[in-house]
């Protein structure tokens, strides 16, 4: 009897003690629920209303502010537009040719001083078509349907009552007639076609005056970059090579006489380049390997020198055999090496054959 009441008493207080978790629970919900809503930040929402307002409000970019400017702005819009000139109305043609187009000139035909003279006005109006097809700068390549490239017209197409040039002004050019030797368009022309009287212009180009009474020539137009093109298309290569120097292989070098490796040594040229052979360096002077080939490192350097005495950047050497070329320069005047101490080997400069 004993054990039954002392099991339903322990019931009890494990009820009893649910019972008052679940209290304490609802108490703690009760309590949150009563609590009022604070800021995480004091103030936080007061000064974001009174930073907007002081915005919406600010007498130069608040919205009224704005509101002004932009109603300004479009008052003056409406000014510039209204002060637009109304178009011209062009004055009709005639749906015949007026009296006198044939004999009569361009001024008093047309009823305006068009400062022409007495030109025809027939002849006026193909002149006009004329500069406005061709344009009306001297010495301004023109390739004409007449003739064949390279030959352009060149002339000054706003002379009044110039003849119409002629075609067979020109000379049949033969381009398998060029040399590699031949520098510029000029050293072939005047090699090949030394009967022709040419006119040198300001350009460099090449023409022959048209035989008609007129300010036109007919102009070889091949200036050096064309010409270096053109060369380099028949397969005689450019006449100065447009990029600094690369090693082209052996076939296509000369190769100058070794020097024993020094500081301060001068290569002397020109040269396009040299090669640089490391035999033997000091310890301390560390490398890096690729594959058997070493690189030591700070070994030297070497600087390229031009003909007006200036260098560019400085390269350096490190390679056991190295091929170094200038960066810049189309070919080097001189070079001068820099060494570390204990540094053992040869230096030979090359030449583009």
């Amino acid at each position: 009897m004993t054990t039954v009441l002392g099991e339903i008493i322990s019931l009890v207080l494990r009820v009893i003690s649910i019972v008052t978790g679940i209290q304490s629970i609802v108490n703690a919900i009760q309590g949150n629920t009563l609590q009022a809503a604070q800021e995480t930040t004091p103030f936080l929402i007061q000064d974001d209303v009174h930073n907007t307002e002081q915005t919406v409000d600010d007498l130069t970019w608040g919205n009224a502010a704005l509101k002004t400017l932009m109603d300004t702005n479009q008052a003056a819009v409406l000014a510039a537009i209204a002060a637009i000139p109304p178009p011209i109305t062009p004055p009709a043609f005639p749906t015949t040719f007026p009296p006198g187009w044939g004999a009569g000139t361009a001024s008093s035909v047309w009823g305006s001083q068009l400062g022409v003279g007495m030109l025809p006005a027939s002849q006026y109006l193909l002149w006009t078509a004329w500069n406005a097809r061709f344009r009306s700068e001297i010495e301004e390549p023109i390739f004409s349907p007449q003739v064949d490239y390279p030959w352009v017209l060149l002339g000054d197409y706003t002379v009044d009552g110039q003849q119409d040039p002629a075609t067979g002004t020109t000379v049949t050019l033969d381009f398998s007639t060029i040399l590699a030797s031949d520098a510029t368009c000029a050293d072939w022309l005047f090699r090949v076609y030394p009967s022709t009287p040419w006119t040198t212009f300001t350009n460099g180009i090449l023409g022959v005056a048209d035989p008609g009474a007129n300010t036109f020539f007919w102009g070889v137009w091949l200036p050096q970059d064309k010409w270096v093109e053109l060369k380099d298309a028949l397969g005689l290569g450019p006449t100065v090579p447009l990029d600094p120097p690369v090693w082209p292989g052996l076939a296509g070098v000369v190769l100058g006489t070794s020097l024993p490796l020094s500081d301060g040594l001068v290569i002397p040229g020109p040269l396009d380049g040299v090669l640089v052979t490391i035999t033997a360096v000091a310890y301390p002077v560390s490398f890096y390997p690729f594959g058997t080939l070493k690189s030591y490192v700070h070994a030297g350097g070497l600087v390229f020198i031009d003909d007006n005495g200036q260098g560019e950047a400085a390269q350096s050497i490190g390679l056991e055999t190295n091929v170094i070329c200038p960066k810049v320069m189309k070919s080097a005047d001189h070079a001068i090496l820099r060494l570390t101490t204990g540094v053992v080997g040869t230096i030979q400069p090359w030449a583009l054959a």
